[in-house]
């Protein structure tokens, strides 16, 4: 009788903190910003989506594309989300391969479907460890996303730093937007 006395105690004050964790988290995050890429895993169908898209972009075999990039169906992590809410999912997605990564990170791709074919409607690299917020905020349509990369602009003490950026959309793609940053020409 002792045993069960402290388990259910002990299971009562368990669900109280995380009824209390739960509240805080929705507190602190708007109710329509999504946070992906942060200890989530992608969607396997979105991942799979992106893969065949770039294997099509090299026209290669795969043993050839795996040799040459260094790219197979586990480095890609991808994601089905509504950027402009028509109803319809984009595809985000990252190749964590060295082909598709520089001095800011990697390209993270944004696959519009149009028609049967997929566009890629980014220009933009990401740090995917870091993770990344759609905003529910919009700029000419689209959402914002808010991500970390590393500044090439910045290079301190041996290293490049960590910065946040914004991306926007423009009318074609999405492109950088750095609020009160200098930029250097």
């Amino acid at each position: 009788m002792k045993k069960f006395v402290v388990i259910t105690f002990v299971l009562i004050i368990g669900l109280c903190l995380i009824s209390f964790y739960m509240k805080y988290i929705s507190a602190n995050k708007s109710s329509n910003d999504i946070v992906i890429g942060k200890n989530t895993s992608g969607n396997f169908i979105a991942g799979l989506i992106l893969y065949r898209y770039i294997l099509k972009k090299f026209n290669m075999p795969l043993r050839q594309l795996e040799e040459f990039a260094h790219i197979n169906s586990n480095s890609v992590t991808a994601y089905f989300v509504d950027l402009n809410d028509d109803g319809k999912s984009e595809i985000l997605g990252v190749v964590s391969a060295a082909y598709y990564m520089n001095t800011e990170g990697y390209k993270l791709f944004i696959l519009q479907k149009n028609g049967k074919e997929y566009k890629d409607l980014s220009s933009l690299y990401i740090l995917p460890q870091e993770g990344f917020l759609i905003s529910a905020s919009k700029i000419n349509g689209y959402k914002e996303i808010e991500m970390k990369a590393y500044s090439n602009r910045e290079y301190l003490k041996g290293k490049y730093t960590i910065i946040p950026v914004y991306a926007m959309w423009d009318g074609e793609k999405y492109t950088y937007n750095y609020p009160k940053m200098k930029i250097y020409r």
